[in-house]
């Protein structure tokens, strides 16, 4: 016996063996018996007929014998003949009666059945006697019985056999496939809802396991949409802005929703089971269980509001909370389902609004505002203080109704603020009228209205509420701001004429101030690329005197000095005219205040100064930025300040601004030197101002403007703050982007020495050069040739395109600015062209805005090289462009790494002449340096100073000199 889930319910089970082995053994039973009872009965009447017809040969047999001896009456041979006949074991009783009935013989064995027969013997047709014979059927019954048991005994053998076979059938061919299902069933119970297939099953459980099938899918179906609906159930209360919990009977929590644990600060494995005690303190647990018993108990559905103190938290909560009980089939409770509302920020407002109706009335009172109320339906007007002290009446002399109010209104305004009134309980419109009131004085006074009213259900006004202001003073005040903003329109009126003249006229200029930028660019730039071009090709001259090298040397740095200060004014110029772009490349920050202050460092020792880098561990390393920008800002702030720093040193931080998104970089550059009067401290950010003693007034005096300037295009701030005689601190502050070290892009140069020529077996690439001005045609068309490849030269972009259709060149070197047709649009026609497309555009361009890159390569340019140019960017760009592989001098002349410079070949030089080289060589004065190394005696060590000099390695001779000077 088995009991589910309800104790009521009990399922009885019968053994299908039993029942069948019971069925076929009475079946059997049956069928022997009615078998064995057809042959008993089959032999019975056969033995009685075989006997009738004996006992009928026997009467025959008997009336023949005894005729005579009746007829004799001869009892001693009728006593024979019975004799003889009884000798038959199947004749039972035999008597022999004569006429008279006197019995002659007599002869009786009963057994079992008999058979009588009862028959007249007659002489002649005389009676003479009469016989009575019985046949037994005692042998028929023996043989019939044994028939009997043999029939009962083959049953049971019978049934003995069935049995057994049909218990090996029921296990090899019923309980296979009953265990299946019963399997099957199981894997239903556990929720796993197995495919049954019919394909190994008997076509008389088919129905059974079909029907079962489809059983098994509904349940999983409707256990499915049970699942869904109960995760759906559970989404939404854990989603539902209450809290919401399940206790059993006696107090513990079955589930709570996610709001009610974060509010707790559990999970839900720590709270199952527990109850009240575990979150609340005592007298909150009292005063909860107290409620839940009148639900548990008392079957009440509980409305309540509760104050909780959470004891993980100990915050105290206000719920409006209701509780009801959740019932089972037969009516019991068996749990409490609680749902609370957190009305504690309601339980504040409501005192904030206590409070503030509080403060209300001292502000309207402290105001003079006046509250009023109007009851519509019974006309009852309600005033507050202040109502009567804009009015003027006291409580007493008011009569509390819409008349008495009408009646204290100027006469001219009392019409209109009817109408308003009419108007707002109609709900045309707000009731916010402006009127006079005379108060009993004869004072009139401006009084400002506001109100709301309100409505039943059917929509009639039953109150209407407002506000009363005094606006007698304001009315006056708006009076003069009325007449004042009149004058001012006029005034705006005026001068926005003004600055729309001034706006005009500075966008003429700005545009004027381009325009000269780049004509200015233009014509310094180009001839600075002949002279820098020419020293630099004649300086490669191997017949040249030393002192004709020399010279060349002083005319190749002094024009690079002058392109550096052309593009300090330049730059500061197109700052001004907002035509600078920034770069944004990846770039190693740490290499690059390493070569900077590496570069500072030398000229700090040589003054006796200390150069301290205090960089924080957050120091990022890798960043996003413009690098050449970024390394000006540090040279220009650290080189001032060891420029103007005479004792002491330079500390130069690095770090990050704590909490800031995106990240900020920090550069701080302090300084010990004299510092910075606070009249002088916004004149130095000026452009061509310098301060401090003449001595030291040396540059443009666009250092530190042109690095505020970039500062500021980088979105940052620079700051000073300087004491005089205390030292100064400039302060960067960035905002930057961090990358990572794999995201660095590592160039390298394809230049690897001087040039002589070209590898052999490469095509002999045509070069077009077109430049309007015969110095830079004459000093391309030279490095061109220099390498074997022919060369044509055009004046303009005419002459370019006319000889790109004739002569079709692999290579154009492009000038932007030429007369009749200028490079952008020659570039356009050529791309145009047969052929066009597959020809590299190089631009050749003095231009001062590197922005004007993207609008020559949007025309159909490959690259563009800056004039003046140095002889390896116009081999680099050949090399990128066309492929060309370049043959190398075994030795590259003046390479720095074959150089050689000493401390003592330096302390043969006099000790003024080392001292003035120091110092021009710390100011960075290209004229002093160059004068400088004029002086050395020795031509060796001049040279060698000229090469070092050219290639800027400043640091390295500085640190020989102060050696030297050791």
């Amino acid at each position: 016996m088995m009991e589910n889930e309800n104790p009521s319910t009990v399922v009885k089970t019968k053994s299908l063996y039993r029942e069948l082995t019971n069925t076929l053994a009475v079946l059997v039973s049956l069928v022997s018996i009615a078998v064995s009872l057809l042959n008993y009965t089959y032999s019975s009447r056969e033995a009685e007929a075989m006997l009738a017809s004996k006992i009928s040969a026997y009467t025959d047999h008997l009336r023949e014998s005894l005729e005579w001896p009746l007829w004799n009456i001869d009892d001693e041979l009728i006593g024979k003949v019975g004799r003889a006949f009884v000798a038959n074991a199947e004749i039972a009783e035999l008597t022999i009666r004569d006429d008279q009935q006197r019995v002659i013989y007599q002869h009786s064995h009963r057994d079992g059945k008999l058979i009588f027969r009862e028959f007249s013997v007659e002489h002649e047709g005389k009676h003479i006697g009469s016989v009575e014979i019985s046949l037994s059927l005692r042998a028929f019954e023996e043989k019939n019985r044994w028939l009997v048991l043999t029939s009962l005994g083959t049953a049971a053998l019978l049934i003995i056999s069935l049995l057994g076979a049909m218990r090996w059938m029921l296990a090899r061919l019923l309980k296979k496939p009953v265990d299946n299902l019963v399997g099957a069933i199981e894997n239903v119970v556990e929720g796993r809802y197995p495919l049954i297939e019919l394909t190994q099953t008997y076509t008389e459980f088919a129905p059974i396991i079909s029907g079962f099938k489809t059983m098994s899918e509904a349940v999983a179906s409707r256990e499915a949409s049970l699942r869904a609906s109960e995760q759906k159930m559970l989404s939404i209360l854990e989603g539902v802005d209450a809290y919401i919990y399940l206790k059993d009977t006696e107090g513990h929590y079955l589930f709570a929703n996610r709001p009610l644990r974060e509010l707790w600060q559990v999970e839900m494995d720590e709270l199952l089971g527990f109850g009240d005690e575990t979150f609340f303190n005592a007298e909150t647990v009292a005063n909860i269980r107290s409620n839940d018993r009148r639900v548990l108990i008392g079957g009440e559905t509980l409305h309540s509001e509760e104050v909780n103190t959470i004891a993980a938290t100990g915050k105290t909560v206000f719920y409006q909370s209701t509780k009801l009980p959740l019932y089972r089939e037969d009516g019991s409770i068996y749990a409490l389902c609680g749902i609370s509302v957190d009305i504690t920020e309601r339980k504040r407002i409501e005192e904030a609004l206590r409070i503030n109706e509080e403060r209300l009335k001292l502000a309207t009172r402290a105001g003079g505002i006046g509250i009023w109320d109007w009851d519509v339906a019974d006309n009852v007007l309600t005033w507050d203080d202040s109502m009567y002290s804009l009015y003027g009446i006291c409580a007493g002399d008011f009569g509390g109704a819409y008349d008495a109010w009408l009646s204290t209104l100027h006469p001219d305004d009392r019409a209109l603020s009817d109408a308003e009134i009419q108007a707002a309980l109609r709900g045309d419109r707000e009731f916010s009228p402006e009127f006079r009131v005379i108060r009993p004085d004869g004072e009139i006074r401006k009084i400002k209205a506001f109100a709301t009213v309100y409505r039943d259900e059917s929509g009639s006004p039953t109150r209407m509420v407002g506000t009363n202001f005094d606006i007698t003073d304001l009315k006056r005040i708006e009076e003069k701001l009325r007449k004042y903003k009149d004058h001012l329109e006029e005034e705006v009126q005026s001068r926005t004429s003004e600055l729309v003249l001034a706006r005009n006229a500075a966008e003429t200029a700005n545009l004027a101030k381009s325009v000269f930028l780049a004509n200015m660019s233009h014509e310094l730039r180009t001839p600075l690329n002949a002279v820098l071009g020419f020293s630099s090709l004649l300086r490669k001259d191997p017949l040249l005197s030393k002192e004709q090298r020399t010279n060349l040397n002083i005319i190749n740095r002094s024009g690079e000095y002058l392109l550096a200060l052309i593009n300090d004014v330049l730059e500061m110029a197109r700052i001004e005219a907002g035509r600078v772009q920034l770069d944004s490349a990846p770039l190693d920050l740490g290499m690059l205040v390493r070569d900077v202050t590496d570069m500072m460092q030398v000229r700090a020792q040589e003054k006796g100064l200390q150069l301290l880098i205090d960089q924080s561990s957050e120091f990022p390393r890798y960043i996003r930025g413009d690098e050449a920008r970024l390394r000006q800002i540090l040279i220009n702030l650290v080189g001032n300040a060891v420029k103007f720093t005479q004792q002491g040193g330079v500390t130069v931080r690095f770090g990050l601004k704590p909490n800031t998104t995106p990240a900020h970089l920090l550069i701080e550059v302090e300084d010990t030197g004299s510092g910075i009067a606070l009249e002088d401290q916004e004149k130095i950010f000026e452009p061509f101002v310098q301060v401090g003693e003449v001595s030291v007034q040396k540059g443009t005096g666009l250092g530190l403007t042109i690095t505020r300037q970039f500062v500021q295009l980088m979105g940052g701030v620079l700051t000073l703050s300087s004491t005089p005689g205390m030292g100064s601190l400039f302060r960067v502050e960035l905002p930057i982007n961090t990358v990572r070290a794999q995201d660095m892009i590592k160039t390298k140069s394809v230049i690897q020495g001087e040039i002589i020529g070209i590898k052999p077996g490469q095509p002999e690439y045509r070069i077009l050069i077109v430049e309007d001005q015969q110095e830079n045609q004459l000093l391309l068309r030279q490095l061109m040739e220099r390498l074997g490849l022919p060369v044509k030269v055009a004046s303009d972009g005419a002459q370019a395109v006319e000889l790109f259709s004739s002569w079709h060149p692999d290579l154009i070197w492009m000038d932007r600015r030429m007369p009749v047709m200028d490079g952008i649009e020659a570039a356009r026609r050529i791309r145009a062209l047969p052929g066009g497309e597959a020809t590299k555009i190089v631009a050749v361009t003095a231009s001062a805005f590197m922005e004007q890159r993207t609008e020559m390569l949007a025309a159909g340019m490959n690259d563009f090289v800056r004039k003046p140019y140095r002889f390896n960017e116009i081999y680099e760009s050949l090399s990128m462009q066309l492929g060309l592989q370049y043959m190398y001098a075994d030795t590259p002349d003046a390479s720095v790494n074959d150089l050689v410079l000493t401390r003592e070949m330096l302390m043969e030089l006099p000790v003024m002449l080392r001292s003035e080289l120091k110092g021009a060589l710390e100011s960075l004065e290209v004229d002093r340096i160059n004068h400088a190394i004029v002086q050395v005696p020795c031509e060796a060590l001049r040279e060698t100073l000229i090469s070092l000099v050219a290639n800027f390695d400043y640091p390295v001779i500085l640190k020989l000199l102060q050696e030297a000077a050791l």
